[in-house]
């Protein structure tokens, strides 16, 4: 009687951590895909300088969002739409830094914020004036191959 009782709850024990093993087996596996997904953005993100750009870009929003939230008390999204109004040189005027300390900030802030954003917004135009050029180039070769064979079918009837 008493093997059988143990022999049930061994079996059950087992089967726990048979079930416990796998279901950390799964997460483990899930948490090390995240880890190299995350790895190649990294890794796609500082191998270009498209991407070192964008980062820089990025790290700038970032920092001078935090700094109007903290110092003027700004809520989220009024920092993120003045570091935007501000670095496109949009200024619509409707929100300002009143301290001394963030004006000064600002004027640091559009200095060094401006000319990233400048480049990251050339870097993006000529990437789609070259893919654009690229898709003409392709069109044209294929209208003269076809206009090539074309005549070559009309000199052959």
């Amino acid at each position: 009687m008493a093997s059988a009782i143990f022999a049930i709850s061994g079996a059950t024990i087992c089967g726990f951590w048979s079930s416990s093993s796998t279901r950390i087996s799964i997460d483990t596996r899930r948490a090390v895909n995240r880890v190299n997904t995350l790895r190649r953005i990294r890794h796609a993100l500082l191998s270009t300088s498209e991407g070192r750009l964008l980062l820089a870009v990025l790290s700038t929003l970032a920092i001078g969002m935090f700094f109007y939230m903290r110092v003027e008390g700004w809520s989220f999204i009024d920092a993120l739409y003045f570091c935007v109004v501000t670095l496109t040189t949009i200024g619509y005027g409707d929100l300002y830094p009143t301290r001394d300390v963030s004006k000064l900030f600002t004027v640091v802030y559009i200095i060094t914020g401006l000319g990233m954003l400048a480049s990251f917004i050339n870097l993006i135009a000529q990437r789609r004036l070259r893919r654009t050029e690229e898709r003409a180039q392709g069109f044209r070769t294929r209208s003269s191959r076809d206009t090539l064979s074309n005549m070559h079918k009309d000199e052959t009837e």
